[in-house]
C-alpha cells in the first residue's frame, strides 16, 4: 500500500482512541488535520525522539517536525553548570512538588 492510500485510508476512518493517531480540529491551523506522533529513545545518546507529521485533511499535504530532548543526570547538569562558569550548584527536588520528573536547578556566578 502506498503513503498516500496509507493516508487517504487513515483520513476517511474513525480513529482508534488507543492508538498514536491524534485527530484535531482547529489547533494550530484553521482546516482540520492529523497529527501522527513517532516516539523514540536511543539510549546510547540518551535522546528521545518525537517526530510529528501533520496531515491536512483538505489535499493531504504532509508537514513534518522534529523534537529531540537530552537527558541528563543531576551529576551531569551540575558538571554543565560549572563548565559553563556557576558556582554552587544546588538541586532542588522537591519543587513546586516532590517528583522525579521536575526540579529546580540554582545556581550562581
Amino acid at each position: 500500500m502506498s503513503l498516500q492510500n496509507s493516508l487517504n485510508t487513515i483520513i476517511d476512518q474513525e480513529v482508534d482512541e488507543e492508538t498514536l493517531w491524534d485527530r484535531a480540529y482547529k489547533i494550530p491551523w484553521d482546516d482540520p488535520y492529523i497529527c501522527l506522533i513517532e516516539n523514540h529513545w536511543f539510549d546510547k545518546q540518551q535522546t528521545a525522539l518525537q517526530q510529528f507529521h501533520i496531515i491536512e485533511a483538505a489535499d493531504g499535504t504532509v508537514t513534518s517536525y522534529r523534537s529531540t530532548t537530552k537527558a541528563w543526570t543531576n551529576d551531569q547538569y551540575k558538571q554543565l553548570l560549572k563548565e559553563a562558569g556557576f558556582a554552587h550548584v544546588t538541586i532542588h527536588s522537591d519543587w513546586p512538588i516532590h517528583s522525579q520528573d521536575l526540579l529546580l536547578l540554582e545556581a550562581s556566578k
